[in-house]
């Protein structure tokens, strides 16, 4: 579980980095007018169909698609130290954590963490251009154990759409 506990103690950190909460795709009015139609078509054949609900909610979740695309990334600043892992001012301890891997992916090197009590289970956290992975993986494995994770699917599919 995450703690919010004073984040300006005098532990001092192993590694840190400043980055964008996710890569930031420059999108076209063409992505959004794409977007749109797809989805006011399904909502039309959903209405037509007599799901009006249905047809509501692609509406709103197309609002709210449109709304989060030009939404800036959040800089997220990431400290390891001896007491778990900051992202900006909450606290993740070593022992609400199972494992960790840091993917080599050279486009788009990150670190993705497996927490162990949470509905959102996978934190994926992109490392800085000077933040090598090697350097990470050796912060990190005197806490946790290194283990096989792959991206969640959800994150997949936002950066496939330009997320």
């Amino acid at each position: 579980m995450e703690s919010r506990e004073n984040p300006h103690d005098n532990t001092e950190p192993h590694l840190s980095w400043e980055t964008p909460e996710y890569k930031e795709y420059a999108k076209t009015t063409d992505w959004f007018w794409g977007i749109g139609i797809v989805s006011f078509s399904i909502a039309f054949l959903a209405v037509i169909s007599g799901n009006v609900l249905f047809g509501i909610f692609i509406i709103l979740g197309t609002a709210l698609l449109f709304v989060y695309a030009i939404k800036k990334p959040q800089v997220l600043r990431v400290v390891i130290s001896e007491r778990g892992i900051e992202i900006n001012d909450a606290l993740f301890p070593y022992k609400s954590l199972e494992s960790f891997v840091v993917t080599d992916n050279e486009n788009s090197p990150a670190l993705l963490l497996k927490r162990s009590e949470s509905l959102r289970h996978h934190i994926v956290l992109p490392l800085a251009d000077g933040v090598h992975p090697k350097t990470v993986r050796e912060h990190l494995k005197h806490h946790l154990p290194e283990a096989e994770l792959r991206e969640p699917f959800s994150h997949t599919v936002t950066e496939y759409i330009g997320f």
